[in-house]
């Protein structure tokens, strides 16, 4: 089975980089403590983490109507909106290693050392910080901050991760990532016989979506056309050296990297080819986008965080310190409230009749045994790397 890992993902995109929580306290053979000294846990990055700046080459551009996209003013987001998310498990609680800062009356954020700007619709959709590498990856790819983003593409990231993990049983995919997904640069339109070119938009310009041609092999994600008054909820989250946000410069992105359009080639395809039917069979079984993302929710857990155990070895008897931002049951109509926000469809249910349950729960659609698709590599119990990235993330 390990040969068959090394089929699937680049060294690069395994799980040395799961997303973190942090409202638990750790058991203490996780402390860093119990690390050896002598051992570095700094993560290595990938030589693409380390590169220079792609150059920015003209390409398509989508043109969105505002509210996807918008420019800075004083934040809107205050402190019971904080507290909402806390209770909810959506942020993790506020201590004094100061994990995130409310903003003041600043026009334009101007974030402390350290610090980078994130949105509460962003924690709504699946984001915590620290980031997993994948995520990390995929910023640095694209050459993207975070505040580039909007809620939609956060959503697409956190269920391709879900799917991933919970019903493929595989690490997150970078070349399937790239198969399914392209990124465009929205800008604002401009006035009608105009020539005057349309100013850069410095928040939600890149809009993640999945490709045209490939969107009926992938399971039903219709996200929500408006997301009203986002980019107003914006606050400051750290930034961990260990497993690092890229760092808030404020810049705008006047053309869309050529990199942005890349996909897979052709013949990376084939090493795939079985994930793609397994994709398939999944859907014949009732697989849909809101099943997917609200199973994720009903765990309690931020799928792009850095985390110690995916979401596919969660079982009932393992600790949820380390891979969920809460415990205990969360209501039905909680998860089904923030579907509809997320999604388009405004009447969607949660639980979704017939739909296959996450693995590892009684009923889960083992791909192996069902289809004979026996090069799945399936996600590790626990990754000793990730925890010890996590001890030290949550130790400063």
């Amino acid at each position: 089975m390990a040969a068959g890992a090394s089929i699937w993902l680049p060294w690069y995109l395994s799980y040395k980089s799961r997303s973190s929580p942090r409202r638990f306290r750790l058991p203490s053979a996780f402390e860093p403590s119990c690390l050896p000294a002598s051992r570095s846990v700094h993560p290595r990055l990938p030589r693409f983490l380390r590169s220079k700046p792609r150059a920015l080459l003209p390409v398509s551009v989508d043109l969105l109507p505002p509210p996807a996209m918008g420019s800075w003013g004083v934040s809107h987001f205050t402190s019971s909106r904080a507290e909402g998310l806390v209770r909810k498990g959506l942020l993790c609680e506020r201590t004094a290693a100061g994990e995130w800062e409310l903003p003041g009356m600043e026009q334009v954020p101007s974030p402390p050392p350290g610090y980078v700007i994130s949105f509460a619709h962003f924690h709504e959709r699946g984001f915590a910080s620290p980031p997993s590498r994948f995520f990390r990856g995929l910023l640095h790819h694209y050459g993207l901050e975070l505040q580039h983003l909007n809620p939609n593409g956060i959503q697409h990231i956190a269920a391709f991760i879900a799917l991933c993990e919970g019903f493929l049983g595989i690490e997150p995919h970078f070349s399937l990532w790239k198969y399914f997904f392209t990124v465009s640069l929205y800008q604002k339109s401009g006035k009608a016989g105009s020539q005057q070119r349309s100013p850069p938009v410095p928040i939600g310009c890149a809009g993640i979506h999945l490709r045209h041609t490939r969107s009926k092999e992938y399971m039903t994600v219709k996200t929500s056309a408006s997301h009203k008054g986002w980019h107003n909820q914006w606050f400051y989250v750290k930034s961990y050296p260990d497993s690092p946000l890229p760092a808030f410069t404020g810049r705008t992105i006047d053309a869309a990297p050529e990199v942005w359009a890349y996909g897979p080639v052709e013949k990376k395809k084939k090493r795939f080819s079985d994930l793609l039917q397994a994709i398939e069979q999944l859907k014949r079984n009732g697989l849909t986008g809101a099943g997917v993302i609200g199973a994720y929710h009903a765990r309690r857990v931020a799928p792009l965080m850095l985390r110690t155990r995916p979401l596919g070895a969660m079982t009932p008897d393992t600790p949820t310190e380390g891979t969920a931002l809460a415990t205990g049951t969360l209501a039905a109509s909680e998860i089904r409230q923030w579907l509809r926000e997320a999604l388009e469809d405004k009447d969607v249910k949660y639980p979704i009749p017939g739909h296959p349950p996450m693995r590892p729960e009684a009923g889960f659609i083992d791909l192996v045994r069902s289809w004979g698709i026996i090069f799945l590599p399936l996600c590790p119990a626990i990754c000793r790397s990730d925890v010890e990235l996590f001890c030290v993330c949550r130790a400063r």
